[in-house]
């Protein structure tokens, strides 16, 4: 390892590297950077140009982008000097990479570009593992959330699963996978979407053997079969994500896509109204409402097809994805272009922006309760036994095994579940991991009326956390 340099007797910065080392010992790390970076620049040095860099890094984002550009500049200058190199490199991470989360100001696209490029550098820079594989993971999430997923399936290769931890990790008292695991379901989604799907396949196999327990990679085991045209493989591997509870919008959303390849419509109508009612954002689900609204095209259910494809378009102008946006607003056009005539007889007007979002949710709300409370059978029962502290409980059904059912499928805002209560409800497959067998539990449980009595109740749009 070379020697760092710059620290000689009679050195005439000499006073201001003191000084900043004092400032680094008291915890000012930017009055610390800016000292380092006037002793630099009076005498430069290897030693100043890697302190200045590591308190920059430290301070803040906008002084780590500052140090990274600076980290170029000395990298010319000191190119032998191994800490320079490290302090350049996290940097670059601490700058661009560091901050990039779920949220949507952080993955901004000029954000995600400059952390795409920040990754690259690193990637060229250096080969030790912890920058390194912390660059990769986030230059992916940047390459994610700009659409390209080439660069994604390319960043991953950087890294070896096998050499990854298959440790679980813990954040806010939040269970997360280990990075084994999310280097299998990262790579495994980008061979999907970039439709090399034997590849997919392989990796979500191999994934999904090293993680029996992971929905994630076997939801994309059972994506790349149905991409690959395995429809009856997919179907199962589905359906058995299905049973397991709490149910996901997007399993039912992937179900209803299959469904829609086989040619059963009634089905993926009820899926998806059953996904789209279920928790979840809405951005994700703009590609649920286009479904919906392609399914009920042909079946001329005008008001609702338009509905979901207004919905579909105010969602992507709230979330500001200027991308779906157009696509969205394109399809809307091209709706009215091929049906304009018989949107006009329905009293239907074209609008050349959508109704606000909370008018259009609430339309579609009820249609989708409508529909799932049709096309869904639902049988009736009473309660036989409730444990409050632990929410669960049986329903009683005649010439049946009592049926299990959460809590949280219980469907009303005025009361609570007793014993003795007339239900109806839906039955759904699920699996009882005590027994470890396919077994059969309630669902969308609610009080029973007798039909005189009963009276439809507007669906609260603020209990959905859309």
């Amino acid at each position: 390892m070379t020697v760092l340099t710059g620290t000689i007797q009679g050195d005439p910065a000499r006073e201001l590297t003191e000084n900043a080392r004092l400032l680094q010992d008291q915890g000012d790390l930017r009055g610390a950077a800016e000292a380092y970076l006037a002793a630099y620049r009076q005498s430069p040095s290897g030693f100043r140009a890697s302190r200045y860099l590591h308190c920059a890094r430290k301070a803040s984002p906008e002084a780590a982008r500052l140090a990274a550009a600076f980290g170029l500049e000395a990298l010319v200058a000191w190119p032998e000097e191994v800490w320079v190199q490290r302090e350049a490199v996290w940097a670059h991470y601490d700058g661009f990479l560091k901050g990039l989360s779920a949220d949507r100001a952080s993955l901004a696209p000029e954000i995600c570009r400059k952390g795409l490029d920040a990754a690259r550098w690193i990637i060229k820079s250096t080969a030790e593992d912890l920058p390194l594989r912390l660059a990769v993971f986030a230059g992916a999430r940047a390459a994610k959330a700009l659409g390209h997923w080439h660069d994604v399936a390319e960043l991953l290769t950087v890294l070896k699963p096998e050499r990854l931890s298959d440790q679980p990790q813990a954040h806010a008292g939040k269970r997360l996978p280990s990075d084994r695991e999310r280097w299998y379901v990262m790579r495994a989604r980008a061979l999907l979407e970039t439709r090399r799907l034997d590849e997919a396949l392989q990796v979500a196999t191999a994934g999904s053997q090293a993680f029996s327990g992971s929905d994630s990679l076997a939801r994309l085991k059972a994506l790349a079969h149905m991409a690959l045209g395995n429809l009856e493989q997919a179907r199962a591997l589905l359906e058995t994500l299905d049973r397991r509870h709490p149910p996901q919008w997007y399993v039912k959303a992937d179900l209803a896509r299959l469904m829609m390849r086989q040619g059963d419509s009634a089905s993926a109508l009820a899926l998806l109204c059953e996904a789209a009612l279920l928790p979840g954002d809405a951005k994700g689900r703009i590609g649920v409402f286009e479904d919906l609204a392609t399914l009920l095209e042909p079946r001329e259910i005008w008001h609702a097809c338009l509905d979901h494809l207004m919905l579909a378009w105010a969602i992507a102008i709230t979330e500001c994805w200027e991308h779906r946006r157009a696509r969205c607003q394109e399809r809307h056009e091209d709706f009215w272009s091929r049906h304009g005539d018989r949107l006009a007889q329905a009293g239907l007007d074209q609008a050349f922006e959508p109704p606000p979002f909370q008018q259009l949710l609430a339309r579609c709300l009820t249609f989708w309760q409508i529909q799932v409370d049709e096309l869904r059978p639902r049988q009736r029962g009473r309660i036989k036994a409730w444990n409050p502290e632990r929410e669960f409980g049986f329903i009683e059904l005649a010439g049946s095994p009592d049926l299990f059912f959460l809590g949280r499928n219980f469907r009303s805002r005025e009361r609570r579940p007793e014993v003795g209560m007339p239900v109806e409800f839906e039955v759904k497959s699920s699996y009882d991991r005590k027994k470890e067998r396919d077994s059969q539990m309630a669902v969308s449980v609610r009080p029973f009326s007798p039909p005189a009595k009963q009276v439809r109740k507007p669906i609260d749009i603020d209990s959905l956390p859309y």
